[in-house]
């Protein structure tokens, strides 16, 4: 591992071995020099140089590596999973798309990343690497890339509670809204899982959930879940949710994504709700259920989610009023102690 040394102006150098050339008979060795502010930097560069200077030559450029990436991979990623490769590949790598692969570096991938934060998230940059990376990976086994990522900014979701559930069905004029609704608030549904559902996913009072509406880059299509999948499972709704849903056939719910979060945000404002997604109606039945006691477990199947960390950091909030409620409690026994 090659050692930093600091110099007589206050910066820190490392050298690193390039290579060998014989001059009169004799070996004359080559390096290469790093200079960085830091010891940690400079030794950061001359070992990113060492992993990298054996690596394999490629004619290919970004843009054609990460076409040939998706097309290797067609088979076994999602409709949405390609789309947004795509979607990558025209937006967020700018110049470093005609570069050749075998000559990015880590200096111009930072670069890269940050332009590319200036307006998109913490989560789209991270997305960004991770598709680079992978395709460097492919195509140019032994490519080592260092880049600094945004730091994600944590976003502090409102999660409805009980009358603000029953306030925005009040609100709600369109029987398809209202369907999707209860699908998500008394189930635990995603958008993309109520838009997949049809009448023969509903056996008495269980609903099927095992497939998904995704936008393509030929637009909207059903995916599937593996039976494996933890998305692939049955959830008992309570009786008027299905009596709600009736004789209808076909689609449960004829909407897209897109167009149900359209509906809902109106439905929210006319209510005179503060905001909230359709998405957080999974938050506010999960809050629900922790409240009642019930356990972990079911909820993360009945959920669908297969991460503990996913639904403990994100899905176990406190509803306000429940949370004012225990605190007057708390208050309550230490007043009493006080007494």
């Amino acid at each position: 591992m090659p050692t930093a040394r600091k110099t007589k102006s206050g910066k820190w150098r490392c050298q690193a071995f390039d290579y060998v050339e014989i001059v009169d008979g004799k070996k004359k060795y080559h390096h290469r020099s790093f200079t960085a502010s830091t010891k940690w930097e400079s030794e950061r560069l001359a070992n990113e140089f060492m992993r990298n200077k054996n690596r394999p030559s490629s004619d290919l450029r970004l843009d054609e590596a990460i076409d040939r990436y998706i097309e290797i991979k067609r088979n076994v990623l999602s409709p949405s999973t390609i789309r947004g490769y795509n979607s990558l590949k025209r937006n967020a790598f700018g110049t470093l798309s005609m570069m050749r692969i075998d000559k990015i570096t880590s200096e111009e991938v930072q670069e890269c990343i940050n332009r590319y934060a200036v307006d998109h998230t913490a989560k789209s940059c991270r997305n960004a690497l991770g598709l680079l990376t992978a395709v460097l990976g492919t195509f140019c086994q032994g490519t080592y890339i260092h880049a600094k990522l945004p730091q994600t900014v944590p976003v502090d979701y409102y999660t409805p509670s009980d009358d603000d559930i029953k306030a925005l069905l009040n609100a709600i004029k369109y029987d398809e809204l209202k369907r999707a609704v209860m699908l998500a608030a008394f189930g635990t549904l995603r958008r993309s899982e109520i838009c997949g559902l049809t009448d023969e996913d509903i056996d008495g009072d269980v609903i099927h959930v095992h497939r998904a509406m995704v936008e393509s880059d030929h637009g909207w299509v059903l995916k599937d879940f593996p039976k494996n999948d933890s998305s692939n499972r049955r959830i008992t709704y309570p009786h008027f949710v299905i009596e709600m849903l009736g004789d209808r056939k076909g689609k449960l719910v004829n909407m897209t994504p897109k167009r149900l979060d359209v509906g809902f945000r109106r439905a929210v404002e006319r209510a005179g709700l503060p905001h909230f997604r359709l998405h957080d109606l999974r938050a506010y039945s999960v809050s629900i259920a922790h409240a009642l006691g019930i356990s972990d477990v079911y909820n993360m199947r009945r959920g669908g989610w297969s991460s503990p960390e996913t639904y403990r950091k994100i899905y176990r909030r406190v509803i306000s009023d429940i949370d004012d409620e225990n605190t007057a409690k708390l208050n309550a026994h230490f007043a009493e102690l006080h007494s």
